[in-house]
């Protein structure tokens, strides 16, 4: 029934993966999740991706189009913190998979949540 807030409809963002901010969370002790970063930034601009963790409240950010995609990878977050953003997500039109797979499964944290051209772009790239 589409994603709100105060009563008034929120889409994820239109803008295009040059111009998109991405967010990425993994737990900070992982060289290969540095590595994964790197090449993440070759795709979205190095100054458009941000490593933090706020998994919830980002992906909140995306529904309501102020960012364009998040990828938790080896998180530190548990279901409970990642399955109502992701609803939220899909009600505003983005996307959300689990990494390397076309389905969705809340059970994995291993998420992408993204405007459907930013996961494209993403998949492409096989980094998703």
């Amino acid at each position: 029934h589409g994603a709100y807030v105060n009563g008034n409809p929120i889409r994820v963002s239109q803008r295009s993966t040059e111009q998109s901010i991405v967010v990425f969370e993994s737990r900070t002790d992982s060289r290969n999740d540095f590595a994964y970063a790197k090449r993440l930034a070759t795709v979205v601009s190095a100054s458009r991706v941000a490593q933090r963790v706020l998994f919830g409240y980002d992906l909140a950010l995306v529904a309501h189009g102020k960012v364009e995609g998040v990828i938790c990878k080896e998180p530190y977050e548990q279901i409970w913190d990642i399955a109502p953003g992701s609803l939220l997500i899909e009600e505003a039109g983005g996307i959300v998979r689990n990494l390397n797979h076309d389905t969705y499964d809340p059970g994995n944290l291993d998420v992408i949540a993204a405007t459907p051209e930013v996961y494209r772009t993403l998949r492409a790239a096989s980094l998703v």
